[in-house]
């Protein structure tokens, strides 16, 4: 490794995704959820936030053109994510974002003047993959770059669920330091490896049951994220009480969980579980016997600078918390929704007075309180609501509904992109002030549909086929190719699809105009 990557693996760009769980708005009800005052006031107050580590800059130029009383700002220490992020913001057309190319380390030293403090900062897949040398500059910069109040989002690999993959990840670096494989070459050599100790009956695969899954799970994830999980110099899953020590240190105290339902802790647990708890006061110790009860392994934690506890008599009710339908298509009848606890089942029985209050538009969080029949059902606002929207039947916004308005030009840009290849599945999303995911398919549809809206029905399906055979693909059904016949139905399928609701529903949530 350059010494300017701290041990980071530079050998492949980081991917291009989105994480709703940064979004400010899902930062703000998150922290509601613990009764924690949010950093701002009002929904419509401006709003400065910062991104370190922004990788390829796709999501914060979302989260931009969601947000047009945000100012947001990337810093990354890649000139190769720093380029592509500048540029992506030029060709989207967007005023309110900025890229710098900027170490830690040096940063940590001395926080620029003109960059200034900010009301959220946020660090995904960075705190844990870093030397302590360079985590202890990211406090340094949490301490100079937080206003009072400011919330951080920091996302890291946690134990004591990767117990089982240190192993795994210690030969597959080996492989890249000792020159005898490189890149996603040094992990498909690691997972021979190991799929070889384990035919053989070896001690650590037998000792070690969970880890066959984790190695198994490497087959289907991209190359990139692979590179960038397992082939750092640095790799070090981390104890919630020790992340909570290092960013006290920046005045900083875990407040929630952006993993919305985790915030239903312990009142969502076993009994068993809730009796082991309930004679832990100790912040941090409770933490770490949360994570051993559940095995955690991935933690999206929430800190504010200066926690504020709302009013005993204030109910979040009374603030302006909006809830969207956001999946096209019916609701099944069983809904499973799966956190770092386990799997909740939901029946849609059980929640269909919620979904129908909200309908085809949105509704606040008051509004839904003085339905009676979910009025007379704590339950429904005070856990099913919080499941529905971890598990993305739901989505959260505060304030009035905007529409698609700035995010449709936008949206219609990435589309194009897409169309030749761009690696982007996202589109910001005005009314959740957020982003939605959408498939490759997706993207072609929408592309076609910009340019030609009248006779979209009757071209939909042909499109679709020749724009994915530019790119050199096919329509396939659960990973297998398909007949020529076969793949004209599945075309003409997705098109229907696309027309009869996901565009309903990306209007709804002013994806599109």
């Amino acid at each position: 490794m350059t010494d300017w990557s701290h041990g980071y693996n530079v050998s492949m760009g980081y991917t291009f995704g989105f994480y709703r769980e940064m979004a400010p708005d899902w930062i703000d009800f998150a922290l509601a959820t613990r009764g924690v005052v949010a950093p701002r006031q009002r929904s419509g107050d401006p709003f400065r936030y910062l991104e370190l580590g922004s990788g390829q800059g796709f999501g914060l130029c979302l989260l931009a053109a969601a947000n047009p009383q945000g100012e947001f700002v990337g810093v990354d220490f890649s000139p190769e994510h720093t380029a592509h992020a500048t540029a992506l913001a030029s060709e989207l057309g967007l005023a309110n974002v900025r890229f710098v190319e900027g170490d830690f380390g040096t940063l940590g030293a001395a926080w620029p003047d003109d960059l200034g403090r900010f009301d959220y900062v946020a660090l995904h897949g960075i705190y844990s993959w870093i030397p302590l040398a360079i985590r202890h500059s990211i406090v340094d910069i949490l301490s100079a770059a937080t206003n009072p109040g400011a919330a951080v989002y920091v996302s890291y690999n946690a134990m004591p669920g990767w117990v089982s993959t240190q192993p795994f990840q210690h030969l597959l670096r080996l492989h890249e330091s000792e020159g005898l494989a490189k890149g996603i070459g040094a992990v498909e050599a690691g997972r021979a490896l190991f799929e070889q100790m384990e035919a053989a009956g070896s001690g650590v695969t037998a000792a070690l049951p969970a880890l066959k899954a984790r190695i198994e799970s490497t087959r289907t994830k991209p190359a990139p994220y692979l590179v960038q999980e397992y082939l750092h110099e640095n790799w070090h899953p981390l104890w919630c009480s020790k992340v909570m020590t290092e960013l006290g240190q920046a005045k900083l105290s875990l407040a929630a969980s952006a993993t919305i339902a985790e915030n239903l802790m312990p009142a969502i647990l076993p009994a068993a579980f809730q009796d082991i708890l309930k004679t832990r006061s100790d912040p941090k110790l409770r933490e770490d016997v949360t994570d051993c009860l559940i095995n955690q392994t991935f933690r999206r934690d929430l800190f504010v600078r200066g926690v504020r506890q709302r009013h005993v008599a204030q109910s979040v009710c009374a603030e302006d918390y909006r809830f969207w339908r956001a999946k096209p298509g019916p609701m099944p009848a069983e809904v499973t929704v799966s956190s770092g606890f386990g799997s909740v089942t939901l029946q849609r029985d059980s929640v269909a007075v919620l979904m129908d209050a909200i309908g085809e538009g949105s509704r606040t969080l008051g509004e839904l309180a003085r339905v009676p029949a979910i009025a007379a059902d704590p339950s429904i606002l005070n856990r099913k609501l919080l499941l529905l929207l971890h598990g993305g039947w739901l989505g959260c916004s505060r304030g009035e509904a905007e529409g698609a308005g700035r995010c449709a030009p936008v949206n219609r840009k990435v589309a194009a992109l897409a169309g030749v290849g761009a690696p982007y599945r996202h589109l910001a999303a005005g009314n959740l002030r957020s982003a939605v995911a959408a498939s490759e398919s997706d993207l072609i549809l929408l592309d076609l549909h910009a340019g030609d809206p009248a006779g979209f029905e009757v071209k939909a399906a042909a499109g679709l086929r020749q724009g994915l055979a530019r790119l050199g693909r096919k329509l396939a059904r659960e990973g297998k190719p398909l007949t020529d016949e076969e793949e004209v139905a599945e075309a003409q399928r997705q098109a229907g699809f696309f027309t009869e609701k996901t565009l309903p529903t990306w209007r709804r949530l002013g994806v599109v105009d």
